[in-house]
């Protein structure tokens, strides 16, 4: 689990990062390592949204 101090960096790190609205390839990436460095994959849909699927006990 990540502290306090890891997320808020990481939270500044992508506020911090040159992006043109509707066009974040840069953040993207960020978010991808980040995402990955926990065990997840980043999904997008047909817009570039950013997704993270973290799996549960039970589905239903």
């Amino acid at each position: 689990m990540l502290k306090t101090e890891e997320m808020l960096k990481n939270l500044e790190d992508l506020i911090n990062t040159p992006s043109v609205v509707g066009f974040y390839p840069e953040i993207h990436k960020k978010l991808s390592e980040m995402v990955g460095n926990l065990g997840y994959e980043l999904e997008f849909d047909n817009k570039r949204t950013a997704y993270v699927r973290i799996p549960g006990k039970d589905s239903s």
